[in-house]
């Protein structure tokens, strides 16, 4: 589908898998960033750039941590705050 829009590095998988009665129609979390972009990441080439960047740490973030973006919990944001605010070299 839009996955192309989040490109993972090589081997990279994902947890994320689609959710029943969810309200996007995505098989994976990375289809379900890439449909968020679509909708949200129009505004000018430097928001698409910012969000897709965004979006591609969120989702190597919850892969390192064995999440599925259905998963986060409030506690989860803030674990992940904290890592925004020092990430590793990688």
């Amino acid at each position: 589908m839009s996955e192309q829009l989040i490109e993972l590095p090589q081997g990279w998988v994902t947890l994320g898998r689609a959710v029943q009665g969810a309200a996007i129609d995505a098989q994976s979390d990375a289809e379900a960033a890439a449909l968020w972009l679509r909708a949200k990441g129009g505004r000018s080439a430097n928001t698409f750039d910012s969000y897709r960047r965004e979006a591609l740490r969120l989702l190597l973030w919850l892969g390192e941590q064995r999440l599925a973006l259905a998963e986060l919990k409030v506690e989860h944001v803030h674990l992940y705050s904290a890592h925004l605010a020092n990430p590793p070299k990688h």
